[in-house]
């Protein structure tokens, strides 16, 4: 019996209103780029894993800036290979150079990797190349991105006043994932669209890696941003699980998306992030209210719903077999006339 594969689509129109002049895009309409599956392949247990651990630095950032009364946290770009993340195909430069990055909705840097980029991992995806291009240029301390990044203690100037970028992915703690170079301005074609003065990072050192893309798409809320910088008021994409089909991703006018089966809720203005109220959660006749005050995150890379748990977990070492030696003590043992291990 012949079967058909139907594609699972999931629909986000993300909407927010900003402070900003008329903006290019306006007068274009909209814009329109696509996304790829970049590794159809997923290893579930490794993607959960990599999930947890990507709210796990999340979590430690916000709780730095809470107990610092900053009331903000740099964004974290854990990159990881494990399957399930989505390539965003552009073009930039003049004459164009065709390149596909990590979409990301929980970060705001757009960075590429520049030239031969020899200490970069991993090799073997496509660079940019700026001396190929005329439409290239590097960015001055004082240009309003560069202060962004310097607010941020993520930026500084060079001798001949380049603003010179070292981006982490995860924790300070952790020296192995970042991202390095300089700040430029370049034309990005999306679609059919080209849009001259994008802020980008042009990467000249990188570790950790970034799965097969050429670097990554900032689609957060931050000024540095694709969607501050294009200055559009909504944006929207549709992810397929088929790997063989492409998912759109619209900026402007085409990702306000209207009409009865639409439904939508409101941002939380208190975020940095994409974030939601959550008023409850429903399983069958069951309903867990949530407080009103948090919610979840959209989150682009993020391959796992999760949620906090409703009591606190029990101490590890209440479990012996979840301490370490420096930890706690370990509980002594002996060996019955048995045979058998008996815990004191």
């Amino acid at each position: 019996m012949a079967t058909t594969r139907s594609s699972i689509l999931v629909v986000v129109t993300i909407c927010f209103l900003l402070a900003a002049p008329p903006a290019y895009s306006e007068r274009r309409g909209f814009f329109r780029a696509t996304m790829t599956r970049n590794e159809p392949a997923i290893n579930l247990t490794r993607a959960a894993h990599k999930s947890r651990q990507r709210l796990s630095i999340l979590a430690a950032r916000l709780l730095d800036a809470a107990a610092s009364g900053s009331g903000s946290a740099q964004t974290p770009l854990q990159m990881d290979g494990s399957g399930g993340a989505y390539d965003m195909t552009f073009s930039m430069g003049s004459p164009p150079q065709k390149l596909s990055a990590l979409a990301d909705t929980g970060s705001d840097l757009i960075w590429a990797k520049c030239g031969a980029c020899k200490r970069c991992a991993p090799q073997g995806s496509p660079s940019y190349y700026p001396n190929k291009s005329s439409s290239f240029s590097k960015l001055p301390c004082s240009s309003g991105l560069c202060r962004t990044l310097e607010s941020q203690s993520l930026a500084t100037c060079s001798a001949g006043a380049m603003c010179d970028y070292k981006y982490p992915y995860g924790l300070a703690s952790d020296p192995h994932h970042y991202t390095q170079g300089y700040m430029a301005s370049e034309t990005f074609k999306l679609g059919g669209d080209a849009v001259p003065g994008i802020g980008f990072g042009c990467t000249t050192m990188s570790e950790g890696g970034y799965s097969s893309g050429s670097g990554l798409v900032g689609l957060g809320r931050g000024k540095l941003s694709l969607v501050r910088q294009l200055k559009v008021g909504a944006f929207s994409y549709c992810l397929t699980s088929d790997p063989s089909k492409s998912s759109p991703l619209l900026f402007g006018g085409a990702g306000a998306l209207t009409g009865p089966g639409v439904q939508s809720t409101p941002l939380l203005k208190t975020s940095t992030y994409y974030t939601v109220n959550l008023t409850s959660i429903s399983i069958g006749a069951a309903t867990t209210p949530g407080t009103g005050r948090h919610g979840p995150q959209d989150d682009a890379r993020n391959r796992e719903t999760s949620a906090p748990r409703r009591r606190p977990a029990p101490a590890p070492c209440s479990r012996p077999w979840c301490c370490t030696s420096t930890a706690a003590t370990w509980p002594s043992r002996r060996r019955t006339t048995s045979g058998r291990w008996k815990t004191a």
